[in-house]
């Protein structure tokens, strides 16, 4: 199939789509046209990567969509997967794909149903991004939002009209677009965030007992929602911690971005040890780790991650710490390399 034989009225829901022009996209048209053939669902994948590589809708002060369609078509090339062409590419086709996949599955993901919800006031929008991906997204009120691996990010349609309250299971990185007459809320595991306008980070993945929430501009209020009297004000490069289990906040301050780079092209890992350094690869790489000696949890690692493979990072772990893996699937198990064990032992003496 090429691109000539999508009928107009296709063309247009998958332009608006893209753009991010949801409210003009017929989501009902795109979704049962991407359920018709596993050719319609390569060809929007196609499609979706194209458009995340070249950007073309970012720099046109008047955006067209008969000419975006045009400019995507020059493109593709019938039968030929674009990755394939593009392997160098293949950490942001996932990205890219994330909600294309949802639709396609049937399931949870961003869910357009223009027309077809009979209350609009209860209508929820969900965005699920698994293991091994992350996604940006634009928010109506223009606010910005990185969703990271392992993450669900839920709201109403009356966000950006009649408030912006969203809930979070998970991390993501926000930047809130300024609107003093409707906070920016965000509710996890507990807590609640609350911003104006404002730079910040919240993780709380549901199997981790603490939630922190890292401000890098403005101000933000993180408060218990079951005790309202529990809350703190943070300042530019302060750490919130809550503990679910104890129930009650920590502040630190923090001296660089590199707990928050995992959504930037630099990902930057400052002495971390192996147990927390595991889980976020877990995440990254959607695979598992098994540990056959507990001393390797106890050694650190360092380093930055730019696009590199799950196989690059674990080489750059047995250069420093006498460590060796094996890989099979989705599982890796880590062991102590005995021979660089003496050496390594003598290094920290």
């Amino acid at each position: 199939m090429t691109p000539e034989a999508i009928s107009d009225n296709v063309k247009i829901a998958i332009v608006n789509y893209l753009s991010g022009e949801w409210e003009k996209c017929d989501s009902r048209l795109l979704t049962d046209w991407i359920n018709e053939s596993t050719d319609h669902q390569e060809q929007f994948r196609q499609l979706v990567d194209l458009w995340e590589l070249d950007r073309i809708n970012r720099h046109e002060k008047d955006f067209n969509a008969g000419q975006a369609w045009i400019r995507l078509k020059s493109e593709m090339k019938p039968k030929t997967s674009f990755m394939n062409r593009f392997t160098r590419f293949n950490h942001l086709r996932k990205y890219a794909a994330i909600m294309i996949l949802t639709l396609v599955a049937g399931t949870v993901g961003y869910l357009l149903q223009k027309g077809t919800i009979k209350d609009p006031a209860s209508a929820v929008v969900e965005y699920t991004v698994p293991y091994g991906s992350k996604t940006h997204i634009r928010m109506p009120d223009g606010s910005g939002i990185w969703i990271n691996a392992g993450s669900v990010i839920k709201y109403d349609q009356g966000f950006g009209s009649t408030n912006r309250n969203l809930q979070l299971s998970g991390e993501a990185y926000f930047e809130v677009a300024k609107k003093k007459d409707l906070p920016f809320v965000v509710r996890a595991k507990g807590i609640s965030v609350k911003a104006l306008g404002t730079k910040f980070n919240v993780k709380a993945y549901p199997e981790e007992t603490n939630i922190e929430t890292i401000l890098l501009e403005g101000r933000v209020e993180v408060q218990d929602m079951k005790n309202k009297n529990e809350k703190i004000l943070l300042k530019p490069n302060q750490k919130a911690g809550y503990s679910t289990i104890e129930n009650d906040f920590s502040v630190s301050a923090i001296e660089d971005n590199s707990e928050i780079s995992w959504y930037r092209e630099k990902w930057i890992i400052r002495n971390m040890n192996m147990l927390q350094f595991t889980k976020l690869l877990e995440r990254r790489y959607n695979i598992d780790f098994e540990f056959e000696d507990e001393r390797i949890k106890t050694y650190e690692f360092g380093g930055t991650i730019k696009d590199e493979t799950l196989e690059q990072v674990l080489t750059a772990i047995t250069y420093s710490a006498p460590i060796k893996y094996t890989l099979k699937n989705k599982h890796v198990n880590l062991s102590i390399d005995e021979s660089k064990l003496n050496e390594y032992d003598t290094l920290l003496k």
